[in-house]
Order: structure tokens, then sequence, then C-alpha cells
């Protein structure tokens, strides 16, 4: 692998790394109804619980329902972007992807055809 694209996926890689980190130290701390969270509680005992977030809070329930949804997005996006080999059929792939995924994504959370499902 050539210097440029070995700096291409490093970019990828940290692009994915700050988006998802940050996105689950919000749901461990605010959204302990979440199934992942759940999980992570079950597997980690002694990680202090949160307390979910008050509905009434406007701001939270936005970064809770859209923000953090826009977070894993980008995750995706970036990770397509390695997948695709960062270039620009590759750009238009992992764009095109990244789209029927989170168009599917939402419309099963807006149908509840799935229990709890994504978040």
């Amino acid at each position: 692998m050539d210097r440029r694209k070995l700096h291409e996926t490093l970019f990828c890689i940290l692009n994915v790394i700050f988006s998802i980190v940050p996105a689950t130290l919000f749901y461990i701390e605010c959204a302990p109804d979440v199934q992942f969270v759940q999980y992570i509680h079950s597997l980690f005992p002694d990680i202090a619980h949160g307390q979910e977030v008050l509905v009434s809070n406007a701001v939270c329930v936005f970064i809770r329902n859209y923000l953090l949804d826009a977070a894993w997005s980008y995750a995706l996006v970036f990770t397509l972007f390695i997948f695709f080999h960062i270039n620009t059929a590759g750009i238009w792939k992992s764009f095109t992807c990244a789209v029927l995924c989170g168009s599917i994504m939402e419309g099963l959370q807006l149908t509840h055809l799935v229990k709890g499902t994504f978040d």
C-alpha cells in the first residue's frame, strides 16, 4: 500500500472512531433502555448506569434521536470508503450504500416492525 492510500485509510479509521466513541458514551450515559447498552452493562456490570434522558428536554431528545443516528451514518460512510477503496467510483458506491442502509433502518424504526430497532 502506498503512503497516500495508507494516510487516506488512517483518516477514514480515525473518522469512524471519533464518531462512534462519543455516540456510544452518550448512549451508555443517557440511554440505559437501548438494547446494546443493556448488553454492554451485562458484560461490564461495573460501568455506572446513566439516567434516562427526559423526553421533555428537547436538546437531549434531538441529540439522542437524530445526532447519534448521524454519527452512526457518518461512521458507516467512512467504513464504506475503506471497503470501496476511496476512489471516485467508491465514493458513489459508498454514498449509495449508506443512503440505502439509512433509509431501510429509518423505515424500520418508523414502522416498529422490529422491536428495539437500532437504538
